[in-house]
């Protein structure tokens, strides 16, 4: 059997830009695209050899340590990523690859916005307010408003069932 160039086997998502006729997927530390015409994945950000890291950069110069939830804005834009280990949402600008903290703990180990385990990422219908919901700690989802970057916790279960887990990431898959 042939080797692929790409595994994705083991992709928790891939989600599709219509603007640049791409899908793009993550791999723990990376965010590839993959091209409708060549089919060829090309890094979008991370690194390569999978280093875990904080730093926001452009392209492989920034580093994420378990990416998991994403969500692209309607405009194409921006990439929302949630960077798990990290306690933060990451935005990748689409136009340059730049990848900035949006919100949580930055690269000096700064967390003022109450960002923890973000795992799954949705945007709300009016694309005002970012939907986040926490991977080891399910019980709460988050807002997070685009302007002004302020984060509220909207729900919150003590000791949730495992069949709420379920239900929170069907919502926020298709953005309740």
């Amino acid at each position: 059997m042939k080797k692929k160039s790409l595994d994705i086997i083991h992709n928790e998502k891939i989600i599709f830009d219509p603007f640049r006729h791409n899908f793009i997927c993550f791999m723990d530390t990376n965010i590839y695209c993959i091209s409708l015409q060549t089919k060829k994945p090309t890094l979008l950000a991370g690194l390569r050899n999978g280093d875990e890291g904080y730093p926001n950069g452009i392209g492989d110069q920034a580093r994420f340590a378990g990416a998991f939830g994403m969500v692209l804005n309607s405009k194409c834009e921006n990439l929302y990523v949630c960077d798990t280990e990290n306690n933060a949402v990451r935005c990748i600008d689409m136009q340059t690859k730049n990848v900035t903290t949006f919100v949580g703990e930055d690269p000096d180990g700064n967390n003022d916005d109450d960002i923890k385990d973000s795992y799954l990422i949705a945007l709300d219908l009016d694309e005002n307010n970012l939907i986040v919901a926490e991977f080891n700690h399910i019980d709460y989802i988050k807002f997070v408003n685009i302007q002004t970057k302020v984060v509220s916790t909207i729900a919150f279960l003590e000791n949730p069932p495992k069949f709420i887990y379920r239900i929170y990431r069907d919502m926020i898959n298709i953005g309740i």
